[in-house]
């Protein structure tokens, strides 16, 4: 079924018949996010985050902007009463 028969077929339910099949697409969607997002391995998932740390690596060298909140390192976060 293409996208303007889908479309065409939701006009002619009822709006709330509508709104549970758009919850319910979502609800599945949801879940494909979710189970994708559990693919990513731990090993690849360092491995991605070791790739995109290397290729800013320079960016945070040069770019004092991009570092300048680390000067508060030292202070303390919270007030202390």
């Amino acid at each position: 079924m293409t996208r303007i028969e889908l479309l065409d077929e939701l006009k002619r339910l009822s709006p709330e018949d509508r709104l549970e099949l758009i919850e319910e697409a979502l609800r599945l969607l949801k879940e494909d996010i979710r189970k994708q997002s559990q693919h990513v391995s731990t090993p690849n998932r360092r491995f991605q985050l070791a790739e995109a740390a290397r290729v800013l690596l320079k960016d945070y060298e040069e770019d004092s902007e991009l570092t300048s909140f680390t000067d508060l390192d030292g202070e303390a976060f919270h007030e202390q009463k």
